[in-house]
């Protein structure tokens, strides 16, 4: 009788594991997943809030209020700038170029002034209300800043914060970048070349040379 008792309980546990996998399984097979939706690549750049068309809605936008000579615009969604004839607004992502005899005043409102002269690029990188930036790696431009909205430029590898007026020029020929204080004053910080972060201060009267390949400074 022990014996029997001994051999009935392995076969009892054996009937009820298989009887509770099969049940299971069936429960399992009874599960409806839901059809969710197909969404397209094209839906999520639609609902997306990034643009590449438009800049970001809080940005600010500058005009051309006025202008000679060649001037070339690159849009946003442009791979190269093309020339134009009459002054246009320019966003965030876009950029300027004069030609030999081209001149041109970017204006955003209460906010800086850019005068660029002949042979000159600028990129409007940023014109978030916490901070105006722009680029300019070619020519002469004067930078004005209106109110205390930050107004910054970068050069080369100079960058430049300004508090007044400041006139960039960046040499033909050279890689050299001098910047002349008009009024108010001007931050400059660079890595050198040991990848170490300079930051000098000075005020209106100032003009600085900016060697960017031995990361140097010179004051005139």
């Amino acid at each position: 009788m022990k014996r029997a008792i001994l051999f009935l309980i392995p076969f009892l546990i054996t009937v009820v594991v298989v009887v509770g996998y099969f049940k299971l399984t069936q429960k399992i097979s009874r599960v409806t997943i839901p059809n969710l939706p197909s969404v397209s690549f094209s839906d999520l750049v639609k609902f997306s809030r990034f643009s590449l068309a438009k800049a970001p809605s809080q940005s600010l936008t500058g005009t051309i209020t006025s202008m000679s000579g060649e001037v070339k615009y690159e849009e946003r969604m442009a791979t190269e700038s093309a020339k134009i004839n009459s002054p246009v607004q320019v966003q965030q992502g876009e950029s300027l170029e004069t030609g030999g005899d081209g001149k041109l005043i970017l204006s955003f409102d209460k906010a800086a002034e850019i005068d660029m002269s002949s042979d000159s690029s600028l990129g409007i990188v940023q014109t978030l209300p916490a901070d105006l930036v722009f680029s300019q790696n070619t020519g002469v431009a004067e930078y004005k800043k209106l109110a205390a909205l930050p107004v910054s430029i970068r050069s080369l590898h100079l960058l430049i914060e300004n508090n007044g007026d400041v006139t960039v020029s960046v040499d033909k020929i050279y890689p050299l970048v001098t910047v002349t204080i008009n009024s108010g004053s001007a931050t400059f910080a660079y890595n050198n070349v040991y990848n170490v972060s300079r930051v000098w201060k000075f005020d209106a009267g100032t003009t600085l040379i900016f060697n960017d390949d031995t990361r140097r400074v010179v004051l005139e």
